[in-house]
């Protein structure tokens, strides 16, 4: 991280403020499978937060001259004078006060994401074992890094916690070592057993009551850790067995909002097909029924409201019942693509890999389905995480 005292060139272009700050800035640079982006801001807590959940996709020296042919996207954040906001290129959201810090953390992880078009960035867990990787995938709230923890107290290595970028050239999934939350219970019991979960939060953020702490891999023994991509060899979807696993299921959809949820909740609610459930800070929780509304309604829905947004995806509304016993179903590739489709996480509107495609999110899910032509993929039905995961070493494990 570098200070620098004024906005200058490119950066006052493209961010119609006055180009000197009321505090001292400071700027920041990440880039992760191909994508940069530059962050300056006047808040210290921004770029601690920034440190602790994307410390390792942070440039230094060592990697400054790599990254400087790449395409860069520039955003400034602002807290001083109030209200805090947020701008990339021309688009500035105002930000709520009470969740600045966190909002302003997801618009640069936003944009990080929208710069990649080499990698379907799935919303999955990756695990390596004998040189073949495990996904591990299911809607916020299923128990992915319990289970992920749980894999690797049994042997397996980390890839990627929450987020697998499966390179579109080769298949291969690639390391990405991002800092995800974890709240007390199971996984945090799995996190401190497996020594990478620190005694206190290094973000002042994290101290909140009922705030996840964090689960650093970089904290990890480099023996947990896998740094070389490797072709996948099983997906494991976690799912709930009252609901089906097929394309015409309703399925719980959230929308993390920028700003105030006004605008998009008078956008969606009243909608055929889509029902608001819950409402929470700056969350919206719809439940979807694709019978009543198509993907390419919900598509263009989701292009209209791009710049308001986030994130969103599929949340579980499974409970978890850690007396029930563990068992894996065989799920077809169509039934799996369906599912894993809708976790793209970089296909964004305006983003580089829609834009890769013409615009067609059909194309996406297509080479989605080729690359899972292979692969061993089934639904987990999950018990207590430990029995899950030995379950799944027994029947799955490369």
């Amino acid at each position: 991280m570098r200070e620098v005292s004024t906005l200058t060139g490119a950066w006052t272009a493209a961010h119609p403020y006055n180009p000197i700050m009321l505090s001292t800035p400071h700027r920041i640079d990440l880039c992760a499978l191909g994508s940069t982006v530059g962050l300056i801001t006047d808040s210290a807590l921004l770029c601690d937060a920034l440190k602790t959940r994307l410390g390792s996709f942070l440039i230094d020296g060592s990697n400054a001259i790599r990254s400087a042919t790449l395409r860069e996207t520039l955003i400034e954040a602002r807290f001083d004078p109030a209200p805090p906001r947020v701008s990339v290129g021309e688009e500035i959201l105002e930000l709520v006060p009470d969740n600045a810090i966190e909002q302003a953390v997801g618009i640069v992880f936003r944009a990080l994401l929208d710069g990649v078009k080499d990698f379907l960035v799935l919303h999955a867990a990756a695990l390596e074992r004998k040189g073949r990787a495990l996904l591990v995938a299911g809607p916020s709230g299923s128990g992915k890094t319990t289970l992920t923890l749980a894999l690797i107290e049994r042997g397996f290595r980390l890839l990627s916690d929450d987020f697998a970028p499966l390179e579109r050239s080769s298949g291969r999934i690639h390391p990405f070592l991002k800092a995800a939350g974890i709240r007390p219970g199971a996984a945090a019991d799995l996190a401190a057993a497996t020594g990478s979960l620190p005694e206190r939060s290094s973000n002042p953020s994290d101290g909140a009551i009922g705030a996840p702490r964090r689960l650093d891999p970089t904290q990890l023994d480099p023996k947990r850790l896998a740094t070389q991509p490797c072709q996948i060899a099983a997906i494991v979807l976690i799912g709930d067995e009252r609901v089906a696993a097929t394309a015409d299921a309703p399925y719980a959809f959230s929308l993390l909002c920028a700003g105030t949820t006004n605008p998009v909740r008078e956008s969606l609610e009243g909608l055929p097909g889509l029902e608001l459930i819950e409402a929470r800070g700056a969350e919206l929780i719809f439940m979807i029924d694709p019978k009543r509304v198509r993907a390419k309604r919900l598509d263009d829905l989701l292009d209209e409201l791009a710049p308001l947004l986030l994130e969103y995806g599929v949340v579980a509304s499974l409970e978890h019942d850690t007396s029930r016993t563990p068992r894996l179903e065989p799920l077809v590739v169509s039934e799996t693509l369906f599912l894993l489709g809708r976790e793209i996480q970089n296909r964004r509107p305006g983003g580089q890999l829609l834009a890769s495609v013409g615009g067609d999110p059909t194309r996406l899910l297509a080479e989605l389905g080729q690359a899972l032509q292979t692969v061993h993929c089934v639904r987990l039905i999950p018990g207590e995480a430990r029995a899950s995961a030995a379950l799944i070493a027994r029947q799955l494990a490369p």
